[in-house]
């Protein structure tokens, strides 16, 4: 039997892929899901009056989530499905993918704004001591110690200032940037290219954080579909709550709190996967996508009901929900396809055209790249972005 694709033209990375390393050999490697997000619920705390601050630079939904154990299984069964050639998850049935409507409303995330992108060209112990008022010892680069970090952020001192308080609003959000958002392989590390864009809370709002998730999101998908890849890092809290709404088959069976108030990835924290109950599930998973039919995909699972339950901020930038083209985060630019999905905002699905995730841009990454201004590199993206 021939696997395929029949015709390569569009899935052209198929010999490097995943699939085909499984088809050849039956691999049953499980990827490792690299994160500090469990660390980091029990790092630096949250304190009440920091919440202004977190609300005005567009993190305070993601904060109110809580922490969500990964299903390993489960997250290694879907990038198996994932093409990076089309960003978008082939099921038997159809495509179907990630994309700015889910960021939005499983996160609370902004995805309508200014790029995350910006400058290298800084003196960035100097960043750290301007912004989070400790200087740090030792760096990784441009990168900063999570764990020193929050043994710098232990507790807010009844009697702060406003200063005080402002500083640690942001180590607050660095730790939620580099445990969970955009964390990296290092799983101890963040990158500090993040902090100037938390300089002032109120312009730290105006940029799109949502969309530069998504970005890192995509860029970890793409690596970890390599055959050679054993990792993979970045928001997988994100990829799990979006199969659990759209593939209620693999979801876990319980009764789920209502996400009054906050974004609705909240209802799935604390909710233990399927594998912590069953032992070895990455070949079911494989056998259940295998046979997936058109009527167990819930394409369109945020009824009126449940939008009416959750805030403003889950609602806001509607209008790029279906926004095709790029989406950047510094160095990162990868394309947003939703016209590939349309079945996801409750449209009919045209035969999609080829598509154009560009492999060069795959291949950027920061490695030797400390001194580049990416908001000039990738300026003829930025452009496409704001039109």
């Amino acid at each position: 039997m021939e696997p395929g694709p029949i015709d390569p033209t569009q899935l052209y990375q198929q010999p490097s892929h995943r699939s085909q390393f499984i088809w050849d050999t039956s691999s049953t490697v499980v990827l490792s899901c690299r994160r500090r997000e469990a660390a980091s619920q029990r790092t630096i705390p949250f304190d009440e009056r920091i919440e202004p601050y977190l609300e005005a630079a567009g993190f305070l939904g993601v904060s109110q989530i809580g922490f969500m154990q990964l299903d390993w299984h489960l997250i290694t069964a879907l990038v198996e499905r994932w093409r990076p050639e089309t960003h978008t998850f082939h099921m038997p049935c159809g495509e179907c993918t990630i994309t700015l409507q889910d960021v939005a409303i499983q996160l609370g995330l902004p995805v309508d704004g200014e790029p995350v992108v910006g400058s290298l060209i800084y003196n960035w112990k100097q960043v750290c001591e301007d912004f989070l008022g400790v200087l740090p010892p030792d760096m990784k680069g441009q990168r900063l110690s999570l764990p020193w970090l929050a043994e710098q952020f232990t507790k807010l001192p009844l009697d702060a200032d406003v200063v005080s308080i402002q500083r640690y609003a942001r180590a607050y959000i660095m730790q939620l940037i580099g445990g969970c958002l955009f964390s990296d392989k290092s799983n101890t590390l963040v990158h500090c290219m993040f902090l100037p864009l938390l300089s002032d809370f109120d312009e730290a709002g105006t940029y799109s954080w949502g969309s530069a998730c998504l970005a890192w999101l995509y860029r970890e998908l793409c690596r970890a579909s390599n055959a050679q890849s054993l990792e993979i890092a970045g928001p997988l809290m994100l990829l799990q709550m979006w199969a659990y709404d759209r593939f209620s088959i693999v979801a876990p069976q319980v009764a789920l709190q209502a996400p009054v108030n906050r974004p609705l990835g909240f209802r799935w924290s604390g909710v233990l996967p399927t594998s912590e109950q069953s032992g070895n599930m990455l070949l079911t998973y494989r056998q259940i996508f295998d046979r997936l039919i058109h009527t167990q995909i819930n394409w369109t699972p945020y009824t009126p009901d449940i939008m009416a339950l959750l805030p403003d901020r889950c609602h806001n930038g509607q209008l790029i929900w279906t926004y095709v083209g790029p989406l950047i985060c510094f160095h990162i630019v990868e394309l947003h396809a939703p016209d590939r999905v349309l079945r996801q905002f409750g449209m009919h699905q045209l035969l999609p055209s080829f598509c154009n995730t560009n492999p060069a841009l795959h291949k950027i990454d920061l490695r030797g790249k400390h001194d580049q201004d990416w908001s000039k590199i990738h300026a003829k993206y930025i452009t496409m972005w704001h039109s």
